[in-house]
């Protein structure tokens, strides 16, 4: 008995295989029609149940059946085989089509089927693969024109890294005769009140377009591959009463409230001292910039398996989501409205992660959202543990 549709497939799969719009037929090993869909009958010019049964050899035009043989053979040999045969379907002149066989799965060789051959019109297959060809043309094109865009933005970019490696320096270059002057006026007894004001502006001033020098600088080296450390053993408390030194006058200035916690023993680590302070200095300073006033900043460091924890937390501003992930790229400030902004040119966080990243260690950022703070954990991975003097814990403000 003939197997239908419904003995191979489920229900779904009987009702996609009869309405498909490519003919389907499956051969017993002989080569006899014992399954056949609406579309394969059609093509093969005959009525279902007179096709079934048949030697589809029979229906191929007598020079295409050795080619037929071999297609047969190559499907039995690597599992799949294409080739194009004429049927004997339309008298005169018969039907080109294309075959796409390929042995039937274990499962369903209890049906009888061990081929299944899926049946094109030639033409149709012509049209398909000029439609691919002209695809791959058109991928071919777009492919040519991406990377001319990429060879230009990346021409662009060394282009941009160029310009501020030239602008920090030649901004570098005016002022150190400048910050010589304001060292002289400093130590110039100044009687009036104005000037004395004067100087302690332009003193400002000049320190903040030096550090604003100094990103830039860093950045270029970033970018070129030249940032260094010069690492050596160093105790991490000597590390963060630095940082929290130089950072305390800004915290002090807007009235914060900051704790720093160390813990009981000694943590040694090889670290590039004046880097890691710079890095520690950053996230501090962002916390002081972007806490208002009277609000609280913690400094906590902790060992997590070979790890030293460094942890810096506020209850500033917070971040939001959306900017998380782009944190640290250049140049990236949460807030750059006018009435928002607060110095700098968003380097600074990039340069935390670059210095960080070159200890070995990993820092990410947390936040739950705007006016809820954040906290920013740096990780460095400890080199060595060695006993040294123990060190007072910097106190609280």
């Amino acid at each position: 008995m003939a197997c239908q549709p419904k003995d191979v497939f489920n229900d779904g799969g009987a009702d996609f295989y009869e309405l498909a719009p490519v003919g389907y037929v499956g051969l017993d090993p002989c080569g006899i029609i014992r399954v056949v869909n609406a579309t394969g009958a059609y093509l093969l010019g005959g009525q279902r149940d007179h096709l079934l049964g048949s030697l589809f050899l029979y229906l191929i035009a007598k020079p295409d059946r050795r080619r037929f043989l071999d297609h047969l053979r190559d499907c039995r040999t690597h599992g799949t085989g294409l080739t194009e045969v004429t049927l004997l379907t339309v008298p005169g002149r018969g039907l080109p089509v294309v075959l796409d066989g390929r042995t039937a799965p274990p499962e369903y060789r209890g049906s009888h089927v061990q081929y299944w051959l899926a049946i094109t019109e030639a033409g149709d297959r012509q049209t398909a693969d000029a439609a691919v060809r002209k695809a791959h043309l058109e991928l071919a094109e777009r492919a040519v024109r991406l990377e001319a865009l990429n060879h230009a933005l990346h021409e662009s970019d060394r282009r941009k890294d160029e310009f501020l490696a030239m602008l920090g320096h030649e901004l570098r270059n005016p002022l150190a005769p400048i910050r010589n002057a304001m060292a002289i006026m400093r130590k110039l007894d100044a009687t009036d009140p104005q000037l004395r004001w004067v100087r302690e502006v332009v003193d400002r001033q000049v320190a903040q377009l030096a550090r604003l020098v100094d990103d830039l600088l860093d950045v270029s080296r970033i970018v070129q591959g030249k940032l260094t450390l010069r690492r050596v053993p160093m105790d991490l408390a000597d590390v963060i009463d630095q940082a929290v030194e130089t950072s305390k006058p800004l915290m002090d200035q807007r009235r914060h409230r900051y704790a720093v916690s160390l813990p009981p023993h000694p943590i040694r680590l090889e670290v590039d001292a004046a880097r890691l302070v710079q890095a520690i200095c950053n996230l501090l300073s962002n916390a002081a910039k972007y806490t208002p006033e009277g609000g609280s900043i913690w400094l906590t460091v902790a060992l997590d398996n070979k790890n030293a924890v460094i942890s810096v937390r506020d209850t500033g501003e917070g971040i939001p989501s959306a900017f998380l992930p782009r944190l640290f790229d250049a140049f990236i400030q949460v807030d750059r409205t006018l009435d928002h902004a607060q110095g700098g040119l968003g380097l600074g966080l990039t340069i935390v992660q670059k210095i960080v990243e070159l200890h070995g260690g990993h820092i990410e950022a947390r936040s739950e959202g705007q006016g809820k703070g954040s906290e920013f954990v740096m990780r460095l991975p400890l080199e060595l543990s060695a006993s040294v003097p123990q060190k007072p814990a910097a106190g609280s403000g």
